[in-house]
């Protein structure tokens, strides 16, 4: 009996000490995680960034927050040019859709341009055409919170190839592509002789499926219908649960489910 009891009090006490280590082995990742969404600093995956910059051949990173024009700093433009004024935790990706690296970033709309902070503290800028895929994240345990693609296939503003950063609306054979172009306004100021200086935000679409990719003149139901094949056959589900399909929410909503391919 007393043998029984001491190997019951044994494995009580070790059941206790995994419980207490098994908590502590979770606070430390917690905080883990929680550094990296917070400090821009210190994260081993600059590291792995810079090792890729190296490896390159190239220099795609330049100083970030240089002068807007000569004399005028980035100061003087009121308004935001990024996409998340925050440090966001976002996976990179090459040409060929290979991870670079896991680092906070800031995604510039104006220069089209991923910003982040080196080794040295130094705020630097990535060139779209080095990062061609940056999958934004909830944190580290949920999966992707916003992607955004650069150097589209086919993807044209006006007569130009348009190669900034597109958000990816859906996931599937069809999607919902917005271009988010954020560029800097100005007009006169209270002060005689100055200028004032502001961030404006001017939102193009695009239907990308099978390969192909065309810019949509304006939201609306007959211009999507017309570039997905079949879609009419969903006409009734639209009026059914009541979309707008005027309106970006609305229009992810239904391509949703045409990629679900329910009926």
């Amino acid at each position: 009996m007393v043998i029984s009891n001491c190997k019951n009090l044994q494995i009580a006490k070790n059941m206790k000490l995994r419980y207490f280590i098994s908590i502590a082995v979770f606070l430390s990742v917690l905080n883990n995680v929680k550094a990296q969404l917070t400090e821009p600093r210190g994260i081993a995956g600059i590291q792995n960034l810079n090792n890729y910059l190296k490896w390159a051949g190239q220099d795609m990173r330049t100083l970030a927050n240089s002068d807007l024009a000569p004399g005028i700093p980035w100061s003087r433009v009121t308004g935001s040019p990024f996409w998340n004024d925050n440090w966001r935790l976002a996976s990179l990706y090459d040409k060929n859709d290979k991870i670079i690296a896991t680092v906070p970033v800031r995604l510039n709309l104006n220069t089209s341009s991923i910003h982040y902070i080196d080794q040295q503290g130094e705020e630097l800028s990535l060139d779209p055409e080095g990062i061609r895929k940056v999958v934004f994240l909830q944190d580290t345990l949920s999966g992707p919170d916003a992607v955004f693609i650069s150097y589209v296939p086919y993807a044209y503003f006006g007569d130009t190839k348009n190669n900034n950063y597109l958000q990816v609306m859906n996931q599937g054979k069809a999607s919902l592509l917005a271009y988010n172009r954020r560029y800097v306004g100005n007009g006169d100021s209270a002060s005689p002789g100055h200028q004032r200086y502001y961030y404006q935000n001017e939102v193009s679409y695009y239907i990308a499926i099978n390969n192909k990719v065309e810019r949509l003149k304006k939201l609306g139901k007959d211009q999507i219908f017309m570039l997905l094949p079949g879609a009419n056959a969903f006409d009734g589900w639209v009026t059914e649960n009541k979309l707008n399909m005027k309106k970006e929410a609305d229009v992810k909503k239904f391509i949703d489910y045409y990629n679900s391919g329910k009926k």
